[in-house]
């Protein structure tokens, strides 16, 4: 839970005492309250916490419900981190150099090169290009700082493939495994992730498939940095686009909010509603656009899908008041080296949105996947519906819950 800045004293010594760890939340600069990690009670689970039984239990039934409704699935002990937690912030402080160590590659992909492309200026520092037999766009690995802030410390390491944006929702399965096998060949730990069977058979079951990981990410998230409140989907249909996005941490620790659009959207509109009522400052939103987007759950969604969360990133990203109402309602957890989480995307308004911070004193590490169902979009089935006297033929997809 977070302390509130006029807690009495007596309150803040109860959760000294009951509090695992203590994390004082800063990113960028922007003060996010105090965490307080609770000892679990020894009764039943909060629902909205969302945490999942450890990696090689028995399934439970929910957790489909909750990928299906846009809610982070937390499996704790997914991955044992072994030495690639070390390999991985070996190889950040590397990149903080510009340099990429390279292994040896897989067969049929060609020695990584230096490129002078910088898409995003401010904050890419190094990219290297490659081909690959099997693929039909070019692979690259970009290293890049998290934001272009004066004292951003935070990286990552993106493996993909083709021109960004334009390919970025890349829906070609023969790319997304040549992705995959360049992104296993750099990123310690990525190709253990990837092939751990209970985690592929959480997600199995979750997108009623095998999964591919692709389009992987190397996160080396420093003290004081870390993600804004984000989501990671495209404006696709969501047969055979990308369904999720998987992120394990192998090495320290980092903070977490997660939270559906839809959950998201009721905190906008309450925080705004609170806001306009007592008169309060509304960053640049006009107070009549403000009324409407407390009224209208819709307006509010397509608003947060924008980039930066559009009119509403003053609310979202402001600091320590909205944080707060997030963590209150139960959207805040932990990982810790070897735990992993899902984050269920079903479309730019049903998605998961999240935010990063870092909860170690040092530099963490950690591998973020991108999650697809491969193959072609299944087969709709026809049926016929009769209106009145006539036949309308509609179309029903054959996934679940769709």
């Amino acid at each position: 839970m977070q302390a509130a800045p006029d807690d009495p004293p007596e309150v803040l010594a109860l959760l000294e005492g009951r509090a695992r760890r203590r994390l004082r939340l800063i990113r960028r600069g922007v003060e996010h309250g105090t965490w307080y990690e609770l000892e679990a009670p020894t009764g039943p689970a909060d629902p909205r916490a969302g945490s999942t039984p450890r990696a090689g239990e028995s399934a439970d039934p929910d957790l489909v419900t909750r990928f299906r409704a846009d809610r982070p699935l937390i499996l704790r002990g997914a991955v044992p981190p072994g030495a690639h937690g070390d390999e991985g912030l070996a190889l950040g402080e590397a990149l903080a150099t510009g340099s990429l160590p390279l292994g040896q590659l897989p067969p049929g992909i060609a020695p990584l090169l230096p490129s002078d492309a910088r898409p995003d200026p401010p904050r890419d520092r190094a990219r290297w290009t490659t081909r690959s037999e099997g693929c039909a766009l070019e692979l690259w690995a970009k290293a890049s700082l998290l934001s272009d802030h004066e004292d951003e410390r935070s990286w990552r390491l993106r493996i993909s493939a083709g021109r960004e944006p334009e390919d970025e929702g890349c829906r070609d399965d023969a790319v997304h495994r040549e992705v995959t096998r360049l992104a296993e060949a750099l990123l310690p730990g990525a190709a253990r992730i990837h092939g751990t069977r209970p985690i592929r058979e959480l997600v199995a079951t979750c997108v009623d498939g095998e999964p591919l990981f692709t389009q992987s990410i190397g996160y080396w998230n420093a003290p004081g940095g870390g993600a804004l409140l984000h989501h990671d989907a495209f404006d696709e249909r969501v047969e055979g686009g990308q369904r999720g996005v998987l992120y394990t941490q192998l090495a320290g620790s980092t903070a977490w909010l997660a939270v559906s659009a839809h959950e998201l959207g009721h905190e906008v509109q309450a925080a705004l509603r609170t806001l306009l009522t007592e008169g309060e400052p509304l960053g640049d939103l006009e107070r009549d656009r403000a009324w409407a987007l407390a009224s209208d759950p819709e307006q509010v969604l397509a608003e947060l899908a924008l980039p930066g969360c559009g009119a509403l990133g003053w609310l979202v990203h402001g600091g320590e008041e909205f944080t707060g109402r997030l963590v209150d309602s139960g959207h805040a957890f932990v990982l810790d080296a070897g735990d992993a989480v899902v984050l269920p995307n079903h479309g730019l308004t049903a998605t998961c949105f999240h935010s990063v911070f870092c909860a170690s004193d040092g530099p963490t590490y950690a591998v973020s996947s991108a999650i697809r169902r491969p193959g072609p979009p299944p087969e709709p089935v026809l049926e016929t519906v009769r209106i009145g006297r006539r036949r309308r033929t509609r179309r029903r997809s054959r996934r679940r819950g769709r």
